[in-house]
């Protein structure tokens, strides 16, 4: 993997890569490479998660290069495109509130539409960018972060993401990926110093299709 390719943009603070599908943002396991554990290798330098992407998942993913603590959980403002199953309609723009709650055993998040213990609250933002025959193209901004927060509460509202079968899609995808992608990252929001990242899509009719619109 050239990483040198991926690279978006970096300065004295962060480094922001398009992190392919397929490719751990980070593993527990030594023996598994994560794009984190390559950037450092390559790079000679440690760097710390600024935000964290699936697997499957595509897109912007950010690295802070200062150890002091909290410096790596500075706000950050993302957008993520959706390729969603066509199951039934939406409105053009809406917000989705439910109550999530992990099950690492599973990892997996379950949704629910009313608060329980153990659940935490999820709020999500979308605005239908275009509908296909078969699929919906969505714009998603999160106001939480929680795991595996799109992909859940997409599936329980019933449009859940193409190829991702953990949460309900008919089929797997080719590359086993989902069509979910962290198009856009805004590092330092809201201050004078604020710089906005855009990941290009992966090679794909379907993104191809997104690229349109957004």
């Amino acid at each position: 993997m050239d990483l040198d390719n991926l690279v978006l943009w970096e300065n004295d603070d962060y480094l922001v890569l398009n992190k392919p599908v397929g490719v751990a943002s980070q593993s527990s396991n030594q023996t598994v490479p994560s794009i984190w554990k390559l950037l450092e290798k390559d790079k000679k330098q440690p760097f710390h998660l600024s935000n964290r992407l699936d697997q499957p998942v595509s897109g912007c993913l950010a690295f802070s290069k200062h150890q002091e603590e909290g410096f790596e959980k500075q706000p950050i403002h993302k957008v993520y495109v959706a390729i969603v199953e066509k199951k039934k309609e939406m409105e053009k723009q809406g917000t989705l509130i439910n109550y999530l709650k992990r099950l690492p055993a599973k990892s997996k998040s379950i949704c629910s539409d009313e608060k329980k213990e153990g659940h935490k609250k999820a709020v999500l933002h979308y605005t239908v960018l275009k509908e296909l025959d078969n699929y919906i193209i969505l714009k998603i901004i999160l106001p939480t972060g929680r795991f595996h927060q799109i992909r859940s509460q997409l599936s329980h509202f019933g449009v859940p993401i193409k190829g991702d079968v953990k949460y309900g899609a008919r089929r797997k995808n080719k590359d086993r990926g989902i069509h979910l992608h962290a198009r856009e990252i805004k590092l330092y929001p809201n201050t004078d110093q604020e710089k906005t990242i855009t990941a290009d899509f992966p090679e794909d009719t379907l993104w191809e299709e997104a690229a349109t619109v957004i």
